[in-house]
């Protein structure tokens, strides 16, 4: 349990972190929560 609660014993670097943001940005299964059209398809499909 100790090892599980000890998650903050590294540090990532600038480049580390820029990777890390890049990741699935163009994955197909993402949704883009702000663009108008997918919003309408949940109002007409979900309510």
């Amino acid at each position: 349990m100790a090892q599980n609660i000890d998650i903050f014993d590294f540090t990532l670097t600038d480049e580390e972190m820029s990777q890390i943001a890049g990741m699935n940005q163009h994955d197909a299964g993402t949704r883009d929560f702000g663009d108008p059209q997918f919003v309408k398809y949940l109002i007409e499909n979900y309510g």
